[in-house]
């Protein structure tokens, strides 16, 4: 839990959530430039602590921050990371990393395929590599600039990732649509694109490891949004109800508030546990899988009894806690959806000896 934490750490979190209260109020632009300023923006690839990226740890404290102060898009605040871009030739820097990182190009990561019998595959033909498929739910694929695609490549079907620049010719995007939390999605079609041999990149484990990331992300999200909710909930409990006395003196709502708290609690002590696992552990995709599971469902739950003891008002587009309820639904979903990844644990067990409690 936080209490154990290295004195940088904490020191690196009281610096961060100080920046945080003295910009809360400014709009998304401003408080890039503010990010940008003071080193936060760029620690997913320079630490402000050491030398070379952030570690689990320190994103976990960014990201639950940023969320435990109520802000639901961190993008202002915490740029990107460089994913399979790491270690990247001197050209895919200059003309993709380096863009990506500064905020001037966006990129899309192109994983899930549309049909997993017809996986979405490359060739190399006279020096062009020639990508077939179809990847379904790509995230912010409409506004990419270019795209990480994980393909097979024929004939030995090994895993590569390729970058497909948005625009290049034979891609179409079909079924564009917004979740219930504002984030859009896309069927992404690959019908004889072409790209040069020196975009094609080997290093597939980092686009896993991407995934990884994506769901320990999620997980601190969740947990920050659990907390704020409940620092919400708690001044909305403590002031006068209609009836006379406040809702905090009912022994009903005290035991539902007190489940919130109890939940939010383990999440919160399962997260940081998986994020110090992540430092020393190479195999850790059961525990980051059930994290993920746990944290997002929490937090579901917490704003769900949130807005059921808080009443109507609750419920109107534009309070907080309706926008938070949109936002932790849908990430029962992403990511990869809550029941599968359950399945995923249980192979995990049962077929690879793969997990720790």
């Amino acid at each position: 839990m936080t209490e154990f934490l290295a004195p940088e750490l904490k020191m690196f979190r009281d610096k961060f959530q100080h920046f945080l209260n003295e910009n809360i109020n400014l709009n998304a632009q401003a408080m890039r430039s503010k990010s940008i300023e003071k080193g936060f923006y760029s620690i997913s690839h320079q630490s402000t602590l050491h030398d070379g990226p952030a570690n689990a740890l320190e994103m976990v404290i960014a990201r639950e921050s940023v969320a435990s102060s109520g802000i639901l898009d961190h993008s202002n605040i915490i740029g990107p990371d460089p994913g399979a871009l790491m270690n990247c030739s001197d050209e895919i820097k200059n003309n993709y990393l380096d863009p990506m990182l500064k905020g001037d190009k966006k990129a899309s990561f192109a994983f899930t395929e549309n049909d997993f019998k017809n996986p979405t595959t490359a060739e190399l033909i006279d020096s062009q590599v020639i990508i077939n498929g179809k990847k379904s739910y790509v995230s912010r694929a409409v506004d990419s600039d270019f795209m990480l695609v994980v393909l097979n490549f024929k004939p030995d079907n090994s895993r590569f990732v390729a970058i497909v620049d948005s625009n290049s010719e034979g891609i179409s995007l079909n079924q564009t649509f917004e979740s219930l939390d504002g984030s859009t999605h896309s069927e992404v079609t690959f019908d004889n694109v072409q790209i040069p041999q020196n975009l094609l990149l080997k290093n597939v484990q980092a686009a896993t490891q991407n995934i990884l990331q994506e769901r320990l992300e999620m997980s601190a999200i969740s947990v920050g949004l659990a907390i704020f909710t409940i620092n919400e909930l708690t001044a909305n409990l403590l002031k006068p109800h209609r009836s006379g006395a406040s809702l905090s003196d009912r022994e009903g709502i005290r035991l539902k508030y007190s489940d919130l708290r109890i939940n939010t609690y383990a999440a919160r002590s399962m997260l940081y546990r998986t994020a110090t696992l992540l430092e020393g552990y190479e195999n850790v995709i059961n525990e980051v899988t059930a994290t993920k599971i746990f944290c997002t469902e929490t937090a579901f739950n917490v704003v769900d009894t949130a807005i059921q003891l808080s009443g109507g008002e609750s419920l109107i587009v534009g309070n907080h806690l309706e926008a938070i309820f949109r936002k932790t639904r849908s990430m029962k979903l992403a990511g990869g959806s809550n029941e599968i990844l359950r399945l995923n644990i249980s192979k995990g067990i049962f077929e690879f000896d793969s997990g720790i409690l």
